[in-house]
């Protein structure tokens, strides 16, 4: 199968709908991947990917498919969603939002990508993104998941809709290079004309979130 028939035939079985339409109900409790596509009529400061069927995003998880999404990516108390930090990060101005450090309600420290104590946070260079970084409160949070809300519609394909191979790593990969989605900013994902741009405006998030970081 050609690559571009392959992408319509996937786009045929994706059942977009609008985030504030969906229920729990609406989301499998199951493995799969997920996208999420900017609706027609929403602006996204030329981050639309009009060229692309407004693809802005495309993960995985290997559980939960309604985990994902409402326990992490629309979750304003107890996230680590990189599509939700990305979105921030394009809109920030807009909507007026400050970065913080991620402070964990367990344990009271500052969330990062590894384990650092504060001793050690304050040590590490300015070119390693240690911080994961949140908004500054939850009127904040608020306001970037009501944008979400409304303007983001969302589909998924579970384990056995898939058209490629029941490999869901693979499946994502495959399907990031297929649709180019806008937010998607890993390191292999070159084909994504976004992801500079992207990376510069997260890198302004976590350096505001480094001078906003204060020791108890």
């Amino acid at each position: 199968m050609k690559l571009s028939q392959e992408k319509n035939e996937i786009l045929d079985k994706l059942n977009f709908i609008s985030i504030d339409k969906i229920s729990k109900k609406t989301v499998p409790d199951s493995p799969g991947i997920y996208f999420f596509r900017l609706k027609d009529n929403s602006q996204f400061n030329t981050f639309e990917n009009d060229k692309n069927d407004r693809i802005s995003y495309i993960g995985k998880h290997e559980s939960s498919l309604r985990e994902r999404l409402f326990e992490n990516h629309l979750n304003i108390y107890n996230n680590f969603s990189t599509f939700r930090r990305s979105v921030g990060s394009i809109l920030k101005q807009n909507l007026s939002l400050s970065a913080y450090p991620r402070i964990s309600k367990k344990t009271g420290k500052i969330n990062s990508y590894s384990i650092f104590s504060f001793a050690k946070l304050k040590k590490i260079k300015e070119d390693k993104g240690v911080f994961i970084y949140d908004f500054d409160n939850f009127d904040d949070e608020i306001k970037l998941n009501e944008w979400i809300i409304y303007n983001f519609q969302f589909s998924f394909l579970k384990v056995n809709d898939m058209l490629i191979e029941d490999d869901l790593k693979k499946n994502e990969h495959e399907m990031r290079h297929m649709f180019k989605p806008a937010l998607n900013c890993n390191h292999d994902d070159d084909y994504n004309e976004f992801r500079d741009r992207i990376k510069r405006l997260r890198k302004i998030c976590a350096n505001e979130c480094r001078l906003n970081f204060k020791e108890n």
